[in-house]
């Protein structure tokens, strides 16, 4: 993508963002939009220069592995907790003399 690539949008605009591993809500880059802070062309197109621009002030983003490696978290922490409760619940059926 070379930076006159040009986006129809500022929603676009903003799944390239998120793409890249920003953290932005559509609403945040319109109001970013009427401040000033991202440039947005008259007939509403992005350039691609002016993302990676507002992009540099967003801070640092979550690189791709990052982001699969958070969610690989998430699914662990899922899975352990799923099986603590079929854990305690078949100590408290043997507890009371049930059957499994």
């Amino acid at each position: 993508m070379s930076d006159q690539e040009i986006f129809k949008n500022i929603a676009a605009a903003q799944r390239y963002l998120q793409q890249r591993g920003h953290k932005i809500k559509k609403s945040k880059l319109y109001a970013d939009s009427r401040q000033g802070l991202i440039r947005v062309q008259d007939n509403g197109s992005v350039l691609l220069a002016d993302v990676l621009d507002y992009s540099r002030s967003l801070g640092p983003c979550q690189t791709p592995a990052e982001l699969r490696l958070k969610a690989a978290l998430g699914e662990l922490r899922r899975l352990r907790s799923l099986f603590d409760i079929t854990e305690e619940l078949i100590i408290e059926k043997l507890n009371h003399g049930g059957e499994l």
